[in-house]
Parts: C-alpha cells; structure tokens; sequence
C-alpha cells in the first residue's frame, strides 16, 4: 500500500504565502490605459484557466468520491459477515460436530465467505486510498491557480481605482466621479476580503476535509482488521490483517497531523478575513491590533453591553478586538435571555356596562381595568429589567433601550402595556438587524400611532404630529433635506393608518386613506405610509442621521462631519443593515479614542445594571426595588419626558440625583438581593482565582473593574491606606465574612468616586 502525505510546506504555509501574494500591488507600466487593458486581459485569461482547473478539479474529486462509496459497501459487507460469523459462534474449530449434524453452512463455509468479504475491501481499499491520496495535490495546485487568479484580479483592479481616482481629482468636485472613485477603491478592499475567504473556505471545507475523510477511512478499515486478525484461524492472514491495523494507525496520526495543520491555516484565514471584511465596508479607521487590551476589551463590554466581571473582561480581551466584537454583534448565537412574559391585551368593557347609571359603578368597572393595566405595566417594567440584568445578549438588550429612547412613546398617553410590549419585541427583535425595517415598524406600530395621534389622521383632516416626528426626530434631523409642505404631504401619506384597541394590532383604514397625488422630497405619486418611509430611506440625510445617532449612544457627542460620513457612507452601502454598521464602530479607533472612554455619563440603567453585571450578579428575584430606583433617579422605563426621550449626559446628575445614584449604589453592594435573600456582593467570590500579593493590587484589580480611567495616585494611595491590614489571600477563604465585609466597604468607596459616574 502507497503512503501518502503532503507536507506542511506544501499545504498551509505555501497557502498563507498565497495570500499574501494576492495583495501585492499592480504591474508596473508605461501607459495606463494599455497597462489596464493588460490586466484586463490578464485576468480573463486567469479566470479561464481557473475554470480550466476547476474541471480537472471536480473530476479527481468525483473519482475519489465514487471509490470512497464502494469502499464504504465494503467495509459495511464484512461488518455483515463478521456479525454472521459470531452470531452463528463460529470460531472454525468445530467443522466434525457441524458436518454430522447434517449443517450444510458450517463454520468452514462462513469463515471462507468472512475472508472473501474481506479481500474485497482490501481491493477496494487499495483503489479508494489511491483516489483520496491523488486528491491533495490536485487541491494545493487548485489552491495555488485561484489565488493567483485573485491576484491578477486584484492588479486590475488596483488599475481601475487608480484611473478612477485621477478622474475623480481632475473633475474635482463632481460627485458622481468621486463616488465611481470610492467603489473603485472598495471593490480592491473586497477582492482582499475575497481572496482571505476563499482560503479559509478552501482550507477547511475541502483540504482539511479531505484529512479528515482519509483518518476516517483509515480508522474504519483498521477496526474491522482488527476484529478480524481475533477471529482468523491462517497464520499468513492474521499476520497480514496486523499489517494492515499498523498501518491504518499510521496513516490516521498522519492523516490527524494534516488535518490539524490545515485547521490551523484556516483559523488564520479566518482571523485575517475578519480584518479585511471591516475594511472592505470601509467606514471608521480600524483599531491597531496592538492597541487591544484589557481596558479596551472592558469599554467594548461596557457600552456594546452593561459590562461584566473581571472573568468576562478577560475573556473577551483573550478572543482579541475582531472575534470580541463578533462575539457581541453576532449574539444571536448565545443563548436567549431565560425571563418570559406573556403580555396580554386589555380587557374590553362589558356589554351591560353602558346601561350602569350609577358614577360610582361606572368608576369601579373602569378602574378595575386600571389596575389590570397597572399591573402588567410594572411586571413588563420587572422583566425588561431582568432580562438586561441576566441576558447573555447584552448588547441586544443596549440596542432595545436605545431605540426605546430614540422612538420615544410614554404609557402615561398610550395607556396600553400590551401595544408597548410589542414595540419593546419589536425593538428587541430588529436591534441589530434592519434601520429600514425599524422605520417600516414604526408608522405600523400601534404604540407610536397611539401616542402621536395618528389614528385621528383622517382623508381631509390630516394630523402632522407623526410625519413631522419621522423625519425631525426619527430619521433625518430637523429640516435636514425637508420643509413644511414636504411635512404636510407626509401626513396625507399616512392618513388611514391606525390600530384595533382591543387587539393592539396595525389597521389600514382604506376609506380614511388619501389616494389623491401627493409630492414629497420633490417626488410625486399617490404615496402610503410605507411608500413615506422608503421615501424617506433614500435620502441622504437619513444615513446620516442614523449614524450619528450610533456613534453618539456608543462613542462620544459632537463627532465631526468626517467621521461621521464616514459611518453613514457604511450605512448606505450596508443598505441601512445595522450589523455591519456597529462592527466597523466596535472595531474603530474613534471607538477606544480618549474622547470616548470614560466620557459618557452613566444613564440611570446603565449605572445601576452595569454594577450588577460586573459585580457579578447573574438572577435578580425582586427587581421592584431596582425600577423604583430607577425612577428616583430619572428613568422610567416606558415613560421617557417626551417624543424626544430622555436627554442624557448632564440631566442625569443634578444635585438631588447624584444622591440617589451614590445610595443606590451602596444598597446593591451592601444588600443585593440575590436568590430571595439580601446577601449583597460576594467580593471575595469576584476577585477568586487571581494571584494578589499585596492590598495596592487588590484596590488597582478594583478600579479596573469599576472605573474607566486609572485612578489619581492621592486617591489610590487613600484606599490602600483604608485596606492595609486585610489578611493576605491565603486566608480570605477562612475568614470570608470579615474579608468580605471590607472589600465591600472599598467597593463602596470606589463606588462612590465622581469617575463611577461615567463610562
């Protein structure tokens, strides 16, 4: 039998090298048009030959996939006579006793047809390992044609992006030029992202598979020699079933060492191509690489989420900056938040309620419904809270909260918890998905239509409050790209859009809906509500409302207007998908910049959510308490001031705030009730497992933790003063209480600093 390997020079290492030759810049040339036309051609070529390739490819494949399934018969025959053999108890010592029995299938017999089945899976082997063995090579040389096709295309393009751009800088500010220019110079960023795809593709869908498929075979075919070599009586066969199982054991370690080398190739390509697909949007300059550290991994925890123990800082900081990021904007492949609520809608008034004549009667059947509706209200309050305190979607629940204050509705006017919870799924349910199909939401929500009275927008009478607040505080910015009449055809657009009470649903009333023409953003056409927000999509303005409004929740107020063209570019061109947008702000340098970190002032559910999940509490059995302090603090949720939200930054911390804030803080460390009991903040339990030698480490490990900056040295000077004679690690276990009680008391002193107001 052939042995087979393909060396790690030969595979993973010349795979990489290809990739990194894929990147090289263009040819030099003395013409440019003629230069172009070269590569042109050049990559025509390379594509037919790729194809060419490709063939002989898939015909080597199909050999080794055909051989594969009748070696597999084969193997499955003798696993059928072995079974026979035993069942029947053959063991080839017993021909005399069977023969005067009169059996006419004796042991002799099926031993004879168990060593025919095998000698045809040995033959069979022998051609399938030749086919497998024959497939490596054919897929380096595949590998090494596509990435050379990549580069020739890339060298065009490179041609392309550097004619465009001259064009672009003669015609100076022609804006068609200039955007010919971008999507010039991107397609090159994509042909990259492209080219590291394919190698990761190639490595592990096909090379490291191919590994995987001969370890396999291998493994199978030894264990049935094995089984075998037990039950063969010829010494000549037994030897050579043993052959065989060495063999086989051989190649499976050969065959496991390639396939953990192509593994590890394409982990590589994995990692590079997260890079390069970033810079393939475009967007926000990227962070360096080197720049990523525990700091930088605790801000992205902080505001893509609540924050989180140190454990979960540095696991986060060990995925490095490209697969942390993935691993909060992707979450829908965590787990989903464990707290349920089953909202229902109102109840509807009695029949016989009209014919009550008594006020008082009248009143106690509608405030029973009240309280219904109270009710419902804090427990949607509760478990919204819950579910930001114990989901393993933080950054789900952050978008919710965003877009809760950004399409601001107060229960005080809609008086409806079943239509807020829907929005509130609604807004959970799109958080990192569509802007667009947000928007398409929103002039359908019940919740929205309620509270800006469109269900009074009537064919005749329309009301503006809804068409006005899309575009003013919803979408574009105040007279960005609109004026009045723009406003006022808007609203004629959604007159008949309205909602069933009862049922909290969406209902399009035809007969209230204008039909007549209507001309909005210079645009004319009998237009819907639906037909308002594509409208409204297409405007510039939008893209850039919208990405100011991510940058400023995530990053820090007032950017400038490159910045945030630069997002809204993505916007744009990600076709208002959110994902993208928020990885390519996740990873940028502006992100992690001084003007971002420890800037934000702390929002009332960010201070109070944000200490419970880096302290480490992961259930909450009465979040009552926390949402009445929420509310002493400024934030009721489902009750922003107004259709503008709440307004941030320095409101939150007036001077009978800040109060609150700081003794709200102090309970939840003193007495956070976790499990039905008032047990407070098990410090001891949050900084386990870590090597501390002195009290100045356990006060800086502290302030990592809670504060976005370093400490002032007279502050952390006075804190470790306040600890020095705490007992050394060693003892912390056995003296829990007392150790706890004053790490408590410095938490609470951290806590308390003006730096643990910000984020």
């Amino acid at each position: 039998m052939r042995k087979f390997t393909v060396g790690v020079s030969s595979g993973p290492v010349a795979l990489l090298l290809l990739v990194t030759v894929a990147m090289v810049g263009p040819l030099p040339g003395s013409d440019a048009a003629d230069e172009l036309d070269q590569a042109q051609q050049a990559a025509q070529e390379a594509l037919t030959h790729e194809e060419a390739t490709h063939e002989e490819w898939f015909s080597v494949s199909s050999a080794r996939a055909a051989t594969q399934a009748i070696a597999e018969a084969s193997r499955e025959a003798v696993g059928r006579a072995l079974a026979e053999f035993e069942a029947a108890g053959g063991d080839g010592k017993h021909d005399a006793d069977e023969a005067q029995a009169g059996n006419q299938t004796g042991p002799t017999d099926r031993l004879a047809a168990l060593r025919a089945a095998y000698d045809q899976m040995l033959s069979d082997h022998e051609v399938a390992e030749r086919a497998i063995e024959a497939l490596p090579p054919m897929e380096v040389r595949m590998w090494r044609v596509i990435a050379d096709t990549q580069a020739v295309l890339r060298t065009a393009a490179q041609l392309e992006a550097k004619q465009a751009q001259e064009l672009a800088d003669r015609d100076g500010a022609d804006a068609n030029a200039v955007e010919q220019a971008r999507r010039a110079e991107r397609k090159v960023r994509e042909l990259d992202a492209l080219t590291a795809w394919k190698a990761e593709s190639w490595s592990r869908s096909f090379q490291q598979s191919t590994f995987n498929q001969m370890r396999r075979m291998h493994a199978e075919a030894g264990k049935l020699a094995e089984a075998l070599a037990a039950v063969e009586t010829d010494p000549g066969r037994q030897e050579q079933l043993q052959a065989l199982v060495a063999a086989s054991t051989e190649k499976q370690r050969q065959a496991q060492e390639q396939s953990e080398a192509f593994g590890r190739t394409a982990d590589a390509a994995a990692d590079k191509l997260r890079v390069l697909e970033n810079l393939a949007w475009g967007g926000l300059k990227p962070l360096a690489a080197e720049e990523w550290n525990a700091s930088t991994a605790r801000h992205l925890l902080v505001r893509a989420g609540f924050g989180g123990t140190p454990k979960q800082v540095a696991e986060l900081h060990d995925m490095g900056l490209h697969r942390a990021v993935e691993f909060l904007v992707d979450f829908q492949n965590q787990p989903a938040a464990k707290p349920m609520f089953d909202a229902a809608p109102q109840s509807p008034a009695q029949p016989y309620e009209a014919m009550i004549r008594l006020d008082r009667l009248k009143l106690r059947a509608v405030n029973e419904r009240q309280r219904e509706e109270t009710q419902q209200l804090t427990q949607l309050r509760n478990w919204w809270l819950r579910r930001m305190i114990e989901s393993p979607r933080p950054l789900q629940e952050k978008m919710t909260l965003c877009w809760h204050g950004h399409f601001a509705v107060q229960h005080s006017v809609v008086e409806n918890s079943y239509a807020l919870y829907r929005q509130n799924q609604l807004f959970r349910e799109h958080a990192v998905g569509s802007f667009a199909t947000l928007l398409y939401g929103i002039v359908h929500d019940p919740a929205m239509l309620r509270y800006l009275d469109n269900n009074t927008n009537v064919k005749g009478h329309a009301n503006e409050n809804l068409a006005r607040e899309i575009m003013e505080l919803f979408a574009m910015g105040e007279y960005q790209g609109y004026g009045e009449q723009d406003v006022r055809e808007a609203a004629r657009a959604l007159t008949g859009y309205t909602f069933d009470v009862r049922s909290g649903q969406f209902r399009f009333q035809h007969a209230l809906h204008d039909e007549e023409l209507k001309t909005v953003f210079g645009r004319t056409g009998s237009f819907t509500g639906d037909d308002l927000a594509s409208l409204i999509l297409e405007q510039p303005s939008t893209s850039r409302f919208i990405a100011r409004k991510l940058f400023e929740f995530f990053a820090y107020q007032d950017p400038d207007t490159k910045t945030v063209e630069a997002l809204a570019t993505l916007v744009r061109d990600a076709n208002y998908e959110l994902a993208p947008v928020l990885t390519n702000l996740f990873l940028s340098e502006a992100f992690y910049s001084d003007k971002a970190v420890g800037t934000q002032i702390k929002s009332p559910v960010d201070l109070v959510v944000g200490t419970l999940r880096s302290l480490g509490v992961t259930q909450l059995s009465n979040p009552a308490a926390i949402d009445t302090a929420l509310q002493d603090m400024g934030q009721e949720l489902f009750e922003p001031p107004d259709v503008k939200g709440w307004r941030g930054g320095r409101s939150w911390v007036n001077s009978s705030r800040l109060l609150t804030r700081y003794n709200t803080v102090t309970e939840l460390i003193r007495n956070a009730d976790q499990g039905g009991q008032k047990k407070g903040i098990d410090v001891v339990a949050l900084l386990q497992g870590a090597a501390w030698e002195t009290t100045a480490d356990v006060v800086d490990s502290l302030a990592e933790l809670c504060l976005p900056r370093p400490l002032e040295a007279s502050k952390r000077q006075e804190l470790i003063d306040c600890i020095n004679d705490l007992p050394p690690v060693s003892q912390w276990t056995s003296q829990h209480d007392a150790v706890n009680g004053r790490l408590r008391d410095l938490l609470v002193l951290l806590t308390s600093t003006p730096d643990y107001q910000f984020q």
